[in-house]
């Protein structure tokens, strides 16, 4: 998710491509992912049974104070080494339990199906990633002509008043600084767009199991934070 501007910042030619694009992976990730479980498994894979079944039998005796969307962030090991740093929001108004305080997660066993499905959208999210990469890359290095030449995907991402749409021909073919090892990356954005731009994107709200990503960023500029947050996924 693109960081959000303070007053003072400089306004640059792609910053209104990073919203769409939040959309657009939004749209993937529910055209892709099968979701096969539902906000009481959720409930039983992120606590101990005992908490599960002492809220539930306290839910119809509680204010709604008490019925407010859970909200942890959890570390979920996938592969090996490899974890994902997950903010989950979960309406457990929808199981009929009250909401834990935090701190009493410990991931139960036997819910591989959440973990596979967490992992599929976190995938998809690492790729989209890269596509930000190039977009503030070239955001900070090219010209708009170099922009469309290079990376043409971007015009679906901008409105059709965007000045990028008015540049034709082979004018300021070059970016401003070497392109270095930035074209790897722009080449698989490329391939990510190109089937990204094929998902339908009036995909049903789901906000019952909402997750959002943690990750870290080696392409900051000074003064900005390593850690980026994603945009939301809705699961349910």
């Amino acid at each position: 998710m693109a960081r959000r501007r303070k007053p003072g910042d400089i306004v640059k030619p792609l910053d209104a491509a990073f919203n769409n694009l939040n959309a657009v992976e939004r749209a993937v990730a529910s055209t892709m992912v099968d979701v096969t479980f539902s906000v009481w498994d959720m409930a039983h894979w992120l606590w101990p049974l005992e908490i599960v079944e002492k809220l539930s039998d306290a839910f119809p005796y509680t204010k709604s104070p008490y019925k407010i969307n859970a909200q942890e962030k959890v570390i979920v090991p996938c592969n090996g080494a490899l974890s994902m740093v997950c903010d989950f929001n979960i309406n457990l108004d929808k199981c009929g339990m009250c909401c834990p305080d935090t701190g009493h997660v410990s991931m139960q066993p036997g819910h591989d199906n959440i973990i596979k499905t967490l992992k599929n959208v976190y995938d998809i999210h690492l790729k989209f990633e890269q596509v930000r990469r190039v977009l503030r890359w070239l955001n900070n290095h090219a010209t708009l002509g170099a922009t469309r030449n290079y990376f043409p995907s971007v015009v679906a991402l901008l409105p059709t008043t965007h000045a990028i749409h008015q540049v034709h021909g082979n004018n300021f073919r070059e970016p401003i600084e070497p392109m270095g090892t930035i074209a790897a990356d722009m080449r698989e954005a490329g391939l990510t767009m190109a089937s990204a731009l094929l998902c339908q994107r009036d995909h049903p709200s789901k906000r019952d199991v909402v997750v959002t990503f943690m990750t870290t960023r080696t392409d900051t500029e000074p003064g900005q934070s390593g850690s980026n947050m994603s945009d939301y996924f809705g699961l349910i």
